[in-house]
């Protein structure tokens, strides 16, 4: 390709447009393509405590052609818009909240990025790829007023809408391999890192430190952004997770704060009984106290009532036998005690199952016969379990173990348990385990997700949920399964938290998550129902 096409033609440019609807969606997804002949190198922001610097890191980033879109989102029967959109180096911002956006008359303003054409609401920095290591690094995706502006009406051209009788695909989107070349440079590692060197070298005070640090962040940067030898340009549209509308949000997602704090350190729990959500949580008061709270759609919350019991952690709630039942650790130890209760107001029968742990335990019911407690053992990192099935409690180890302090998740899926869990060894990955009675366990497996917290799971409209910590942040993410071994790919759902979430499904209409504000020891919640 010749150098002369990289600034581009936006008088005789073209948007791509395709239309996206199955029968049984209440909306329609009209998807806005745009096909940039060049993808600049990226700008990095680094800085220490005495100074800082922006830097060219030429060639990285460098590729021929660029794809990037923008799906708004129409209520079919009222069309509205429901939500937009926007791309941004492969992931992308779902954002129902449009004041964001700026407007002319009814269409949205975007803006794209220098160089990577990454597409944002406003002017900004938009730092991604951000680390610090006592230094700061991030990429720079900046975005301005008072540049070239392209207006997409009249520049429409309709190139998919399978739904419409007799409308065919382009010919063009079924191309099946890269768009362009990449950069002429073979980005190794060690090129990396003098490029990254030379990012450092203007700092105050941080020639010492270059041999160290850089190679920390290239290693960082080779995963996520460069694929070393594979320098060429992206493939087409219809062979990314936007082209199926994965990247949005399966459910409308409605954030806030319940009213109520916890403790820093305990995580709340949520359940379904009797037509309501029921959450329970330590009181922050500093008495321990188990405290009870219920709500009929998750937004508002009542009065909090203290069930009669204390706790050393957060406490578990799960519904087995149409009781609605408590599992949580002394205030005065580490033993696993239960109280239940047949209308969610008078708990009575409080027992020892048996069984001690760290953290806070967690318990699923499996078709209404067996009842199944995991927990960290105490002093420990395994994961022991309690089962019973009439009788008396069978305890046990599981053979697996976890990290301290991240305990495991049960749910009950398609007639067997299913455990996941931060795996034991270090590495963050989320593990999964199945079995049928839970007493005997499979060999855990990785998911292909990480979390800095123990994960949740949840069944909610036959498929199996886990929302998790990002791994490197605070962020609750999202994925889903119809076996609960394949996922689809994570979505963040706009609530940031500290420890572990918990969620539960209310009639399988609404997805309830609550957990810890980032930072301090608010009980957030995140309330969604299907599209």
């Amino acid at each position: 390709m010749q150098s002369s096409v990289k600034p581009g033609n936006l008088v005789g440019a073209k948007v791509y447009v395709k239309a996206r609807w199955a029968a049984g969606l209440s909306y329609t997804d009209i998807q806005y393509w745009f096909c940039s002949g060049y993808n600049g190198p990226a700008t990095a922001h680094v800085s220490n405590p005495l100074d800082n610097w922006d830097v060219g890191l030429a060639p990285i980033g460098e590729h021929w052609v660029d794809w990037e879109q923008v799906t708004i989102r129409v209520d079919n029967g009222t069309q509205t818009v429901l939500g937009v959109y926007i791309s941004q180096h492969g992931k992308g911002e779902w954002i129902t909240d449009l004041s964001r956006f700026q407007r002319k008359g009814d269409q949205f303003i975007v803006y794209a990025s220098k160089n990577g054409h990454a597409n944002y609401t406003a002017p900004g920095t938009n730092p991604t790829h951000s680390y610090n290591y006592g230094f700061g690094f991030y990429f720079r995706n900046d975005t301005a007023d008072g540049g070239h502006s392209f207006d997409c009406a009249g520049q429409l051209e309709v190139v998919a809408a399978d739904f419409v009788p007799g409308s065919l695909q382009a010919r063009w989107l079924s191309f099946p391999y890269r768009w362009g070349k990449g950069s002429d440079s073979y980005l190794s590692v060690e090129k990396i890192i003098k490029i990254l060197a030379g990012a450092f070298v203007p700092l105050a005070g941080m020639s010492v430190f270059i041999p160290f640090v850089v190679p920390i962040i290239a290693t960082t940067i080779i995963g996520p952004y460069v694929k070393l030898d594979d320098t060429m340009g992206v493939f087409g549209p219809q062979t990314t997770d936007y082209w199926n509308g994965s990247l949005i949000p399966p459910f409308r997602v409605d954030n806030g704060y319940t009213g109520l704090n916890t403790n820093s350190g305990k995580p709340p729990s949520v359940v379904s009984f009797n037509g309501a959500f029921h959450v329970f949580f330590q009181d922050s008061n500093g008495n321990r106290g188990i405290m009870h709270t219920t709500s009929p759609d998750g937004k508002a919350w009542s009065k909090p009532r203290y069930i009669g019991y204390s706790t050393s952690s957060g406490p578990c709630a799960v519904v087995f036998r149409n009781r609605l039942h408590i599992f949580y650790r002394d205030p005065e130890g580490n033993g696993i005690l239960h109280v239940s209760s047949a209308d969610g107001s008078g708990f009575v029968n409080a027992e020892y199952i048996g069984l001690n742990c760290d953290h806070q335990p967690t318990a699923a019911a499996l078709n209404d016969n067996v009842l199944c407690v995991l927990a960290i053992d105490n002093k420990g990192k395994g994961i022991m379990r309690a089962v019973w099935a009439g009788g008396g409690w069978s305890l046990g180890y599981t053979n697996f173990i976890t990290d301290r302090p991240n305990p495991p998740s049960v749910v009950a899926f398609n007639g067997v348990f299913h455990a996941y869990f931060q795996d034991g060894n270090g590495n963050n990955g989320i593990m999964h385990m199945t079995s049928p009675n839970g007493n005997a366990w499979s060999s855990p497996t990785h998911i292909g997700y990480n979390t800095s917290a123990g994960p949740c799971a949840v069944v909610f409209q036959k498929r199996l949920n886990v929302f998790f910590r990002d791994p490197d942040g605070s962020g609750i993410l999202h994925v889903d399964s119809a076996d609960g071994r394949k996922f689809r790919k994570f979505l963040y759902i706009g609530l940031n938290c500290d420890s572990q979430p918990h969620a539960t499904s209310l009639d399988d209409r609404l997805l309830g998550v609550v957990a810890i504000d980032h930072g301090g020891n608010g009980i957030m919640r995140s309330v969604m129902r299907s599209w």
